[in-house]
Formats: C-alpha cells, sequence, structure tokens
C-alpha cells in the first residue's frame, strides 16, 4: 500500500495582509523622502550661510582696498604740486559734488529719487585719488580693475542698483559694472576730526547730509560703512521676521520671505591723510 503524503494548499496575502503591508511601505517611504526633504533644506541653509559670510567679507574688502586710495598722491612725499580742487559737478549716477577744496570723499544721504538706478533709502559712496599709471611696479587701480594713466584724477562710486539689488561701481570713464548681488542696504557714516589734532582721529561720525560745517568734507579722516546682505535665493521655510539697523538709520524689515540676511560693518581709515 502507498502511502501519500498530505500536502498543504497554497494561498496567497490575504486583503488584511496586503493592506498592513503597503501602509508600512507608505511609512517607510515617506521616512526616506523626510529625511531626503531635511537633508535637502539644511543643504540649501549652510549653501546660503556660506554664501552669504563670503559675499560679506568680499565686500568689505572692497570697501576696505578702495577706501584707501582716497586721497593718494604719488608725490605725497616730495614736491606736493598736486590739491584737490573744489568742483561743482555731479557725480554720475549721484548728485555729489566735491565742493571744499581737499576734499577726497562725497556721498549722498538715503535716496529717495525713484526714477534714478540707485536703491531708494540708500547712501551712495564717491572717492577721488590720483593714479599712478603703468610705468611703477605696483600701479594704483580704480574700483573696476582698470589702471588709468600715469597723473590722472580718478574718481570712482560706489552704489546699490536698481532693481537688481547690486552693489555697483563707477568710474568717470566708463560704464558702471557689478561687483555683488544680494545688497538690500548700504548706510555710509563720515568721520570728521573737528578739531584738527595731530592724532587726526575722528570726533563724531556723520551722514553725507548732517557734514554741513564750513570745512568739514576736507576734515573727513575715517568712513563707516554698513551693508545689508541677503541670500539671492529662499534657504528656509520660515519666514524672516527680524529687524536689521545700519548703524544710525532706521530699522527695516521685518521682509516676511524666506532670504536670510545679515548686516556687516566696517570702519577704515583715510590713511593718505593721516600724518
Amino acid at each position: 500500500m502507498i502511502r501519500r503524503r498530505a500536502t498543504r494548499d497554497q494561498h496567497g496575502f490575504t486583503l488584511v495582509e496586503m493592506m498592513i503591508g503597503m501602509v508600512l511601505g507608505l511609512l517607510l517611504l515617506a521616512g526616506v523622502i523626510n529625511i531626503f526633504l531635511g537633508g535637502r533644506q539644511s543643504y540649501q541653509l549652510q549653501e546660503g550661510f556660506s554664501r552669504l559670510q563670503e559675499n560679506g567679507r568680499f565686500a568689505m574688502d572692497v570697501f576696505g582696498v578702495n577706501m584707501r586710495h582716497a586721497g593718494f598722491k604719488p608725490n605725497a612725499l616730495g614736491v606736493d604740486d598736486f590739491t584737490f580742487s573744489a568742483s561743482a559737478t555731479a557725480i554720475a549716477p549721484t548728485v555729489a559734488t566735491f565742493g571744499t577744496a581737499f576734499q577726497v570723499v562725497t556721498g549722498t544721504d538715503n535716496n529717495a529719487a525713484s526714477a534714478d538706478i540707485i536703491r531708494d533709502g540708500t547712501d551712495t559712496l564717491s572717492f577721488r585719488f590720483r593714479s599712478t599709471g603703468t610705468g611703477v611696479p605696483a600701479p594704483l587701480a580704480d574700483c573696476l580693475g582698470a589702471t588709468p594713466s600715469a597723473g590722472t584724477l580718478v574718481i570712482n562710486t560706489l552704489y546699490v542698483r536698481t532693481p537688481e539689488n547690486e552693489l555697483h561701481c563707477r568710474d568717470v570713464t566708463g560704464p558702471p559694472q557689478p561687483m555683488l548681488d544680494g545688497v538690500e542696504g548700504m548706510q555710509v557714516l563720515y568721520g570728521v576730526d573737528t578739531d584738527g589734532d595731530f592724532n587726526r582721529t575722528a570726533n563724531r561720525y556723520s551722514t553725507a547730509a548732517t557734514v554741513t560745517a564750513s570745512g568739514d568734507w576736507a576734515r573727513i579722516v575715517s568712513v563707516r560703512v554698513a551693508l545689508l546682505l541677503s541670500t539671492v535665493e529662499g534657504v528656509t521655510n520660515t519666514p524672516d521676521t527680524t529687524t536689521y539697523i545700519l548703524l544710525n538709520n532706521t530699522a527695516v524689515g521685518p521682509f516676511n520671505d524666506r532670504l536670510r540676511r545679515h548686516v556687516f560693518t566696517t570702519t577704515i581709515a583715510l590713511r593718505n591723510l593721516l600724518p
């Protein structure tokens, strides 16, 4: 007699088992997506802040290098046969002038001409120096990196251009060039040496609109600059509810967008005017 082994019938998954498996799969997929989105947001945030810090350092370097050119004369240690004369000519694209003899910096305060290319509520900064030309070991360049002819009177202007929100540099011979993006504010204070002592240190800091006393523009010995920089793209899902104060200016914000911002400030001594 042949014995047959009993076989068990094969069955598929029940509906309940399939539903449980689908739920577990969806939960696992949701976790993977959440980790991916969190990592992506963290990367965007870190990249945005890194670029913001890099732009801030670059901007402070731009102002530091260029402002140290203000008042430069190649023959400053020899016979002084060159003076910075007063001029009533407006400096494009601003309305600032060098209205005082020996004045090497000027600017405008809180631009309000909505029809121009300068961002409303920002300051402008212009300075002048005399070029060394190309025949010296280290020729003095303007803010665009060009080397003017020797002995040329160079005038440069730094301002925030709208609607691009870019820091622009302009000289008197060519078109302006962008130097930095993500610039939403620029404020400038001028350090005035009111007592004319030997140390040539600032006794007060004034806006361009309040440097009004006779001869004060020729007594500027330092410049303080503050920039409000922002990330170019949104980096977080939370709105920016912070208010920002640039020097003595009225607070701005909150902007309630996904950009992140930081205020960078520097003070530069006009070393060519120091003893």
